[in-house]
């Protein structure tokens, strides 16, 4: 083998045998987060830019008050990158903070852990009371951590029987192909 691409999972352990392969020079590459203290190279999307622009775009479109969806804590990289764009975004435009509201499925990866299993369906019940909070207080606009995200979140809104986006728009982060068809 000439070495190694890695992607770290949502539970991802064996940080020891990665840094150990990095220490006697084997070639890898990860992608997706940084690890930080792994000397190894990295291929990574631009989370706050993508994001920052994402919701510039939805600014433009006349939204005014934003919920980010996070699948997980936003001290997670990716979730902090993509999240701090869109608050760069909403300060740029003279909107205060309370315009972007924070919001969760899941307190945490043990929670998300303990419903694998189902996760899909289990996530979209979560998701359905989040919904119906954000409609209520005047959301407009709903960035998620990505798209495998927004489309569990618009399976939520069509639950309710909200309409995207004429009632909320929806927007996912990474362009993966099925994402589409939401």
């Amino acid at each position: 083998c000439a070495g190694v691409i890695y992607y770290p999972g949502p539970f991802e352990t064996g940080l020891e045998v990665l840094y150990h392969f990095a220490s006697i020079h084997y070639p890898i590459v990860v992608l997706d987060k940084i690890i930080d203290l792994v000397p190894v190279t990295y291929v990574v999307s631009d989370n706050t830019g993508g994001s920052y622009q994402l919701v510039k775009r939805l600014i433009e479109k006349g939204h005014r008050r934003f919920a980010f969806i996070a699948m997980d804590n936003v001290l997670i990289q990716t979730t902090r990158e993509r999240y701090l764009g869109c608050c760069k975004a909403i300060s740029e435009a003279g909107l205060t903070p309370d315009n972007l509201l924070l919001r969760s499925p899941y307190s945490g990866r043990e929670d998300m852990k303990n419903e694998w299993h189902d996760y899909n369906n289990v996530t979209i019940r979560r998701l359905v009371p989040i919904v119906k909070e954000l409609h209520g207080l005047g959301v407009t606009a709903v960035c998620t951590l990505n798209d495998s995200t927004a489309v569990l979140f618009s399976q939520a809104v069509k639950e309710l029987h909200l309409r995207i986006p004429e009632d909320i728009a929806v927007a996912g982060f990474d362009d993966l192909a099925y994402a589409q068809y939401m």
